[in-house]
């Protein structure tokens, strides 16, 4: 019995050493970070995981301050990467090859509950999901201060990513609203009535039909009852 515990002990004292061995010194974080940036998720907060084909040696670890990282192969949806590490002058070697497998995963924001077109998103339905780094693309919402006080594209459902495409400025003129249309070009400066053929928020683009000459054309939304004619277009 005395031997069995004395087992157990040994190996509870060596898994927090196993644990710490991927990331065992500065060199390491120093990977960890590049392999960060490869991941191409700025602004995404990723929890990383690596595990090296061979330990970087214990001697080369001081020699991180001064290290640069040349060539690196990685490929997302395998976590498999190498990269070669080029090593300051006064190191033992003056390249070292280094390979493995790394994984991640990221906390990004997703909704409590379904979200109807146009309705703008609180805080109280931010919720947050665990998704693994190699699903996560460029154009996905990863901070939830991107999400909050923004309205729904379309009809947006609970638990998944969501694209900045889903979402737009708070819709500040529906559709059919009258609108003061303002024309301006050099000196000149024209005002018609119109009505919108579309909705959107301010800075959006929207068709407006000229009351007076029926004739549609783009302007900008400025706020809830003015929007600005785009291009020479006549009124």
């Amino acid at each position: 019995m005395t031997g069995l515990l004395r087992a157990i002990a040994v190996a509870l004292v060596a898994l927090p050493l196993l644990a710490g061995a991927a990331f065992a010194g500065p060199l390491d974080d120093a990977l960890q970070d590049t392999l960060r940036k490869a991941y191409a998720l700025p602004g995404a907060e990723l929890s990383m995981s690596l595990q090296l084909d061979a330990p970087i040696a214990d001697e080369l670890q001081d020699f991180a301050a001064g290290a640069r990282f040349a060539n690196l192969v990685f490929d997302r949806t395998s976590g498999r990467f190498s990269v070669v590490v080029l090593l300051p002058t006064g190191a033992p070697a003056a390249q070292l090859p280094v390979s493995g497998m790394v994984s991640a995963t990221a906390e990004v924001p997703v909704l409590r509950d379904m979200v109807g077109r146009g309705q703008v998103i609180g805080q109280d339905l931010v919720d947050y999901s665990i998704v693994a780094a190699n699903r996560l693309t460029g154009d996905l919402v990863v901070d939830p201060a991107d999400l909050v006080g923004k309205a729904a594209r379309r009809t947006l459902h609970p638990g998944r990513p969501l694209r900045t495409a889903d979402l737009m400025a708070p819709i500040v003129v529906p559709k059919n609203k009258m609108v003061t249309m303002i024309y301006a070009s050099g000196s000149m400066h024209l005002t018609a009535r119109g009505r919108s053929l579309g909705d959107g928020g301010a800075g959006d683009m929207v068709k407006v039909l000229n009351i007076d000459s029926k004739r549609t054309v783009d302007a900008v939304i400025v706020d809830n009852d003015t929007v600005n004619v785009v291009g020479n277009a006549q009124q």
